[in-house]
């Protein structure tokens, strides 16, 4: 719409709004006018009632039987003033008229007059009268005497004589009011006119603001008024300005705490669609972010036990806590922590929902319950052994010396195996708190001494199972390793392949470099593992063949503590198997920078 346009409605409604004002006061001051006017009629009414009171009162108490008498003073006063004389008995009969004959008169208990100089003295009323057909102003007034009601004179004129003089007054007060209306209109639509420059003057320059441009503040207006305007304005446009570019820093700065965070964060609407969340709620939903947002939360999310917290989370007074067992393609674990939204006013708007996946804590769990069961199996087994054979002993065992012997050869085989658990754990327990404080020395230097090295610890165990192991390593192969420590997983690495190889069987230990690390691989011939099992590996005392294992004097620690190795030396350590085909583990190297980079 033009800013003229806009001007020209503005002047026409403060004009019209005016000339309406105008009206109003008129009609506001005729209605208090007439108010006035029957006011002062009443009064007057009222005081002549009290002037001629004695003569109905002198009458009246002389009883019913001077009826002619009322009659003949209302007919006489009625004349005289030119008004209307009625005067009623107690039971609303009426006893005199001076203008209609009061046989002919119903009773006039009822009257609002009537009943109002009764109940309080005197009483006025302006009513249609249905008797004379137009409306009148009754004043009436009960007269007693020596508390004795002896009835009620009143007196009634006609509304339109009372207010005669309005006509005057309108003669002289309306075309006043007229000129006042006119000359109002006109100034209005001048000023408005000028304002509508200001206006537009002003909006040419704000609109400036409207594309978001605040490099220049607007010109200063020519009204004082319009100047404080324009300052505001502009003020405003500065603050305008500086709460957007807090408000983008702020966003950018919520969307990156919210992308950073491990927890996947969801906000929830009172109707349960979704308005925001992070990536990290989306991966562990396994949904779009994009397809998401403004989306009910069950089109887009299909696990029941989310929906059910959060339907539990927008019903809650309190904030709730809770662990979520989740099945998909997978078991997992969440914990939720859900809040209601609340506004300024303290209403709920939706709900909060944190998410954070334990399910890797919740194996560690498993697994440390596991280890502390496994370890009070391991230790418990050749400690009661010991124990039997020796109460077997004390409680007259030692006289059969064959028996002795072997009781004591048990013994001391069960103590070897508890000695060796210890060792293992200590081993462990040192490797693990090396790594925590980097603690591991490593230095550069060739693989294949530590290898030779580990095949001729491990020599005798292969030969009494006749099993040979063969060496594919250059002598110039070189990584960053602690020789000790590399050492000892070898040796665990080979042991169990000895163990697992049919006899008669070889192993393989081959080198193999690439672009950044060096793979060491031990490879077996024996009856290989199932792959339901080789997630769970190289954790403490777990064991593929329970029974197999024992029986071959393992501790159930030796791939724990390859791995921890392993990880000591910021490498890692893989496994292939297949049944019946034997297996691979391969331990990988990183290689020093400057044989990579060569």
């Amino acid at each position: 719409m033009p800013v003229k346009s806009l001007t020209a409605r503005i002047s026409r409604l403060s004009s019209a709004i005016f000339i309406a004002v105008v009206i109003i006061a008129a009609v506001v001051l005729l209605i208090g006018v007439r108010a006035v006017l029957i006011r002062s009629v009443s009064s007057r009414l009222a005081t002549f009632l009290d002037n001629i009171a004695p003569p109905f009162l002198e009458a009246a108490s002389a009883g019913s039987e001077h009826v002619e008498s009322i009659q003949e003073l209302c007919s006489r006063f009625g004349e005289q003033f030119d008004l209307r004389l009625t005067f009623v008995f107690p039971d609303g009969t009426v006893a005199g008229e001076s203008q209609l004959d009061p046989g002919t008169l119903d009773n006039h208990a009822n009257r609002p007059e009537i009943m109002e100089a009764v109940e309080q003295g005197s009483g006025i009323s302006v009513r249609y009268s249905e008797t004379v057909q137009q409306r009148m102003i009754y004043v009436a007034l009960a007269l007693q005497e020596s508390n004795r009601f002896l009835g009620v004179l009143r007196v009634a004129t006609s509304l339109h004589a009372a207010t005669s003089l309005l006509g005057s007054f309108w003669m002289v007060a309306g075309p006043v009011l007229l000129f006042v209306a006119v000359a109002g209109a006109a100034a209005l639509t001048f000023v408005s006119r000028m304002v509508g420059r200001s206006i537009r003057r002003v909006s040419e320059d704000a609109e400036r603001f409207r594309a978001s441009d605040f490099s220049r503040p607007l010109r200063v207006a020519e009204w004082p008024e319009a100047q404080g305007i324009v300052q505001l304005i502009n003020s405003m446009g500065k603050q305008l300005n500086e709460s957007l570019s807090t408000a983008f820093r702020q966003q950018t700065l919520e969307k990156a705490i919210l992308s950073s965070m491990v927890e996947g964060v969801l906000a929830i609407d009172s109707r349960m669609r979704i308005i925001n969340l992070n990536d990290a709620a989306a991966r562990l939903l396994r949904i779009s972010r994009e397809e998401a947002l403004n989306h009910r939360i069950e089109e887009v999310v299909r696990i029941s036990a989310i929906l059910e917290f959060i339907q539990r989370t927008m019903e809650s007074n309190k904030p709730l806590e809770e662990d979520l067992l989740i099945y998909d393609e997978k078991e997992r674990f969440f914990r939720a922590h859900g809040t209601k939204l609340l506004d300024s006013a303290g209403g709920s708007i939706g709900a909060l929902v944190a998410l954070y996946d334990n399910t890797q804590l919740h194996r560690l769990e498993l697994i440390r319950k596991e280890f502390a069961a496994n370890v009070s199996h391991e230790l418990k087994t050749p400690i009661t052994s010991i124990k039997g054979f020796a109460e077997t002993l004390l409680d007259g065992g030692l006289d059969n010396r064959e028996e002795v012997m072997r009781f004591l050869s048990i013994i001391a085989g069960q103590t070897d195996r508890l000695i060796a658990i210890v060792d293992d754990l200590l081993s462990l327990a040192r490797i693990e708190a090396d790594i925590e404080r980097e603690g591991v020395v490593l230095n550069v230097g060739r693989l294949r001494g530590a290898i030779d090295s580990a095949v001729s610890t491990c020599a005798r165990a292969a030969a009494d199972r006749k099993i040979s192991v063969q060496i594919e390593c250059p002598y110039d192969v070189s990584a960053k390793f602690n020789p000790q420590l590399l050492e000892q997983a070898l040796v665990n690495l080979i042991d169990n392949a000895i163990k697992y190889s049919d006899p008669g069987s070889y192993i393989l230990i081959s080198v193999e470099t690439l672009e950044r690390q060096v793979r060491i691989a031990v490879k077996d011939h024996g009856c290989g593992i199932a792959a339901e099992h080789i997630p769970r590996l190289f954790e403490r005392f777990y064991r593929v063949d329970k029974a197999r294992s024992r029986a071959l004097g393992g501790t159930g620690l030796g791939l724990a503590i390859v791995k921890h190795i392993v990880l000591s030396h910021r490498g890692r350590v893989e496994v292939d198997s297949r049944m019946g085909e034997g297996s691979t583990f391969t331990i990988c190297l990183p290689v020093p920078a400057h044989q990579w980079m060569q």
